[in-house]
């Protein structure tokens, strides 16, 4: 593991947290966590920071970016790679194109994950996509989104919800 002291901490109080939701399953990103690396590097972005989800890398555009650690932990949390696909949250991208389906959604469960686990630590960009979870728990339990986000099993939620969809 790659990972300097001073973030440690995060990761720490990340587990910690998190291994009190019964409804939370940690194997990916105990994975992850073998190769994970934290950077700080200004990528002359809009974000604070991001989640490289292809080399398993967060990179903090600088040191008043730890505050989306937890956020960025949450990705690392529910990515896993399988043969040519990346599964991440409940988005799914083909590897080769580069198509990316589900990032929205995946987003908005991202920060309403932090925001439940972590408290409001700055102000959130995704309201358009906390907005869409909100409906999606008017569907389905909070209990089925985690074990499908943190299974990165979007195919598990799609099952459950087409309960709802007519077929003609």
């Amino acid at each position: 593991m790659k990972i300097s002291e001073q973030y440690q901490k995060y990761i720490n109080e990340f587990i910690e947290v998190l291994s009190q939701d019964e409804n939370v399953d940690l194997s990916i990103f105990n994975n992850n966590l073998q190769s994970l690396q934290i950077m700080v590097e200004d990528n002359n972005e809009n974000y604070p920071a991001g989640y490289d989800r292809h080399n398993n890398i967060i990179r903090l555009k600088n040191d008043e970016a730890i505050s989306s650690i937890y956020h960025e932990l949450l990705h690392v949390s529910s990515t896993k790679i399988e043969e040519d696909f990346i599964y991440s949250g409940l988005s799914q991208e083909v590897i080769e194109t580069k198509l990316l389906l589900g990032l929205g959604l995946t987003e908005g469960i991202t920060e309403y994950l932090t925001e439940q686990y972590f408290g409001t630590i700055n102000k959130s960009n995704y309201f358009l996509e906390k907005f869409y979870v909100k409906q999606l728990l008017g569907l389905v339990s909070e209990k089925s989104i985690k074990k499908s986000y943190f299974k990165a099993d979007n195919e598990a939620l799609l099952n459950e919800l087409t309960q709802y969809a007519t077929f003609d």
